[in-house]
């Protein structure tokens, strides 16, 4: 690895040369300069002729004495050359790091660094070597062009073929400026040569845009180029979905909806983007073992899928480690896209819709008294959390809350516990009441007895489950109860239109997967599109993979074609509108633009 030492000596020739002739420096009153001198020169003797040990200890031993003289930093290096000539690599590699240290701005700190960076070449340390080497490189720049030049040689060659990719990368991140082009450079050189285009290109551009104008701007500008035009060729798309067994409905609906995107891109673009499908089978370790196989052998520019929550946890793990961007169009459980910052989720999660039914409810319905009633495991109890600190961060108060267990038929208890704040507050007006007052009289005007006072509920939130609801709703106004009913989760809107208008009619709820705005002229197009291909309606499911491909081909469209830059374009999404709804990521790549629905009676309606 050392270069042609002769080159070498003759620098140190050089050195002593200037060293004995510099000006004559202060020195301290008790030092004799000419015992200095001579002292200086017997050590220089010895090492010349080869005795290093010995002349490493002359050195040494004069180090005090040559204090505040001519002779103090020749003496240092001295020191620390005597020791590398000694092949005490250890030894010389700190003492050239003390002199550096000590004399920082001396022109022969870089060839200081150079033999340091050998000797940690010696000792196997090729990460350590390698810095020592563009220190020396920036150190000489303009003041010792030889030194400069073996120093970019020998970190050339441990960059090409020495160092790892983690110590490369650790390497070019504490490499500042200009002599930090020559890691990159090499680092997506050697991306290239094992045919991992996108991430070099990556690594190229990234040097272009930090490290400024240097030796290997040229060479950085032109293997950016042929990199991008290679890559532009070909790019694909993976598809994690299930497309057979139980769930083999919904997983071809994703894949379809990813194709009639790229489908649709490529004839207009002239493009040749190409989808893969792998098939999970709904299965988490599977779907892992997939994923990382396919984006080895595939090399996607990003991974849409997989259809549900459990397994999308072990996929966003993998995408994490290939750095591959993952976008989950129907994942939907809270915290997934906090896996990481390369995974995004399209449908909204739980916490979410709470905070945006709550923010609803107050700002546009004046609402500021809630109560809420949840299934007893993380997803109810998340979602509760997160509406009651945003009606508590807006003013509002919740009065009471309640959960049931898995299984739950008999909601009385819990509705009990709803009704009971309110009904302690009824107790301070009935006296003054009316018979125009209903939760104390009937219709007729008679006065009810006070266990069927009505109280009405202004708000009541319900993440409830579609099988809870359908004997929860009906045992509301049965345990003397009125409500306005905020819910999410699990309101299936097409089966929840089939119950009395009498009892959902106000209810605001946020739609399931399955719900589509029939009268969206982006639906409508959409739906065109797919059964022109497919032969069959499609389904919201298609519509939010749809949407999640066009967000990767829209990157495409402005030029970014690397897994990095499509994570970096991702994270900045606002307002991408397509069939399935709006698209908002927030910091941590989760979907904020949540559609609210209406019911009038039982009739379904779009909140604008």
């Amino acid at each position: 690895m050392p270069e042609d030492m002769s080159s070498l000596r003759k620098d140190m020739r050089k050195f002593a040369i200037i060293a004995i002739l510099l000006a004559t420096a202060t020195v301290f009153a008790w030092v004799d300069p000419s015992f200095v001198e001579s002292s200086f020169k017997s050590a220089l003797e010895t090492f010349r002729k080869g005795d290093y040990d010995l002349a490493h200890g002359q050195f040494t031993s004069l180090v005090m004495d040559s204090r505040g003289t001519q002779y103090f930093q020749a003496t240092r290096f001295m020191v620390a050359l005597s020791s590398y000539r000694a092949g005490k690599w250890e030894a010389s590699a700190r003492e050239f790091g003390e002199y550096v240290r000590a004399f920082p701005e001396y022109p022969y700190a870089a060839t200081a660094r150079l033999y340091q960076g050998n000797a940690y070449y010696f000792m196997g340390n090729y990460l350590s070597s390698a810095e020592s080497y563009l220190s020396a490189m920036r150190i000489a720049e303009g003041v010792l062009p030889q030194v400069r030049e073996n120093a970019l040689v020998s970190a050339k060659n441990l960059l090409w073929g020495y160092l790892t990719d983690d110590q490369l990368a650790l390497l070019s991140g504490r490499t500042e400026g200009r002599s930090g082009q020559v890691v990159d450079f090499y680092r997506a050189k050697r991306y290239r040569h094992r045919g991992e285009n996108r991430r070099a290109l990556d690594i190229c551009r990234r040097a272009l845009e930090i490290r400024g104008t240097g030796e290997f701007t040229d060479s950085l500008k032109a293997l950016e180029g042929s990199l991008t035009g290679r890559i532009s060729e070909r790019l694909t798309i993976l598809v994690l979905a299930p497309t057979e067994g139980l769930y083999s409905e919904y997983g071809t609906n994703i894949a379809n909806g990813v194709q009639l995107a790229v489908d649709n891109y490529n004839k207009g673009k002239r493009k040749n983007i190409q989808v893969v499908v792998e098939n999970t089978v709904a299965d988490p370790l599977v779907a892992a073992l997939a994923c990382q196989s396919a984006i080895r052998r595939h090399a996607p520019i990003a991974v849409i899928g997989p259809l549900m929550s459990n397994v999308a946890v072990p996929v966003a793990i993998v995408c994490d480690h290939e750095r591959v961007p993952l976008i989950m169009p129907t994942s939907s459980k809270d915290g997934l896209s906090a896996l990481s910052p390369f995974a995004f989720q399209v449908s909204p999660p739980p916490s979410i819709g709470a905070k945006t039914l709550a923010e609803y409810a107050i700002d546009s319905l004046g609402i500021l008294q809630f109560s809420a009633l949840a299934p007893d495991d993380p997803t109810g109890r998340k979602a509760v959390e997160q509406f009651v600190r945003t009606v508590e961060s807006r003013d509002g108060e919740m009065v009471s809350v309640a959960y049931y267990s898995e299984g739950t038929i008999d909601f009385s208890d819990q509705l009990r516990k709803i009704r009971q704040p309110y009904f302690e507050e009824a107790k301070r007006f009935v006296a003054r009441a009316d018979s125009s007052d209903f939760r104390f009289f009937t219709p007729e005007g008679k006065s009810r007895d006070e266990g069927e006072w009505i109280m009405e509920i202004p708000g009541f939130f319900i993440p409830a489950y579609y099988e809870d609801l359908v004997n929860v709703i009906p045992q509301v106004p049965f345990n003397y109860m009125r409500a306005r009913y905020l819910g999410e989760n699990g309101w299936m809107i097409d089966r929840i239109r089939t119950m009395s208008g009498a009892h959902i009619d106000s209810a605001i709820v946020v739609p399931d997967d399955f719900w589509v705005d029939e009268g969206s002229s982006n639906w409508t197009d959409f739906s065109r599109d797919y059964r022109r291909s497919f032969g069959g309606s499609p389904s919201r499911i298609a519509a939010l993979a749809y949407d999640s491909a066009r967000l990767v081909l829209h990157g495409i469209d402005r030029g970014l074609i690397t897994p990095d830059q499509q994570r970096d374009y991702l994270s900045a999404v606002y307002k991408f509108t397509g069939p399935s709804g709006s698209i908002t990521f927030d910091e941590m790549g989760t979907n904020v633009d949540v559609q609210l629905v209406r019911f009038v009676g039982n009739r379904p309606e779009k909140i604008e």
